[in-house]
């Protein structure tokens, strides 16, 4: 919450910069910096320029994996870890959609996961720095993670006799037919996907053109990607597909939360909506008991996953750099050292 925690907001421009000070009234041990400011960049290339030329001392978990090896090179203190994020690809699930309703049918959205290279992906646009994707719940969440799930391999031609079998052949300019239409899909994309998300994308339009399937890149401010993703009305009518990411918090609960029928018009990118996922997501709250809830919580990844309304990418590293001047970060697997969910947020950084 706002002044809430062991600074306060003292000063804020909108899409350029925030200052904070020491918070007077905050409890706990007092921060040993006298403030700090935030400032705002349209693109992660300026955010490292702006870093290599001494303007700011640190830069977040949006650091690009390009950047790396240069500042490090450049004296810089450059960390990764693993992370809670997740970068997802959406296929729209949602019964009452009035187009391309053959994205409905599970054998078409099991053969993009088919077609899907995790590992070009992680190697092309993270430079290896992720880990290869599977369900809503990221591993460095410490438990609740469910590592048992059989994620498909990459397989073009697994993922071509699936679209046979679903009945949608090849026609004219490689394009396959479904219900009298070439399968060709327009993937909303907000700025938040540009960089890592933008060579993701290329590799898959790739793959999935061999296996007669177009997409195309439409690209948004955030607010215009969930209005385009919810319309009509909040009734997820219209769009085929997105690529997006999620930052949980630590407890699974909001992840989990964001699949069911209650997220409409929320927190839901996907339209996804079943009614026996909602009864799963509302008794895991009750358990008191770990291991039980657990139990639970692998089974509806296991759920969300056989149904694909996401195709989970990947779960990026969280990196960041910093000047070697400074120290005492402290890395949080939700959004690295600056985490607006953290009491430790800059709390023991200090001047080396």
């Amino acid at each position: 919450m706002v002044s809430g925690g062991p600074f306060e907001l003292v000063q804020y421009k909108a899409n350029q910069y925030a200052l904070f000070k020491r918070n007077p009234n905050w409890w706990g041990a007092k921060p040993k910096i006298e403030g700090f400011g935030l400032q705002f960049f349209s693109n992660a290339d300026a955010m490292v320029q702006a870093l290599k030329d001494h303007q700011v001392d640190f830069i977040g978990e949006y650091t690009p994996p390009t950047a790396v090896t240069a500042l490090k090179k450049a004296g810089f203190v450059v960390t990764t870890a693993p992370s809670l994020s997740m970068k997802t690809f959406i296929i729209n699930t949602n019964p009452h959609k009035t187009t391309h309703r053959e994205l409905l049918n599970p054998l078409v959205r099991e053969a993009i996961e088919y077609a899907t290279d995790r590992q070009q992906i992680i190697r092309t646009a993270w430079l290896g720095l992720a880990q290869p994707g599977s369900t809503i719940i990221a591993p460095a969440d410490g438990s609740w993670h469910d590592p048992n799930i059989n994620v498909v391999p990459f397989n073009l031609r697994k993922a071509g006799e699936l679209l046979d079998q679903a009945g949608y052949k090849m026609g004219p300019n490689g394009l396959r037919i479904a219900d009298g239409h070439p399968m060709q899909y327009s993937v909303i994309f907000p700025p938040d996907e540009r960089g890592t998300g933008d060579r993701t994308f290329q590799i898959m339009q790739s793959d999935l053109q061999k296996i007669g399937i177009s997409i195309t890149q439409q690209n948004m401010d955030d607010s215009a990607t969930f209005n385009a993703i919810s319309a009509p009305n909040n009734k997820y009518q219209t769009f085929d597909m997105a690529m997006w990411d999620w930052v949980p918090p630590v407890d699974p609960d909001f992840m989990l939360s964001v699949l069911t029928c209650a997220q409409l018009g929320n927190n839901s990118d996907s339209g996804y909506c079943d009614p026996s996922y909602d009864r799963m997501y509302a008794r895991q709250s009750t358990l008191m008991d770990t291991s039980a809830r657990r139990e639970l919580i692998w089974q509806m990844q296991q759920y969300i996953y056989s149904a694909r309304p996401y195709i989970i990418l990947d779960y990026p590293d969280i990196i960041e750099a910093h000047s070697p001047n400074w120290t005492g970060f402290t890395v949080s697997p939700v959004m690295g050292s600056v985490n607006s969910l953290s009491t430790q947020t800059l709390l023991q950084v200090h001047q080396s």
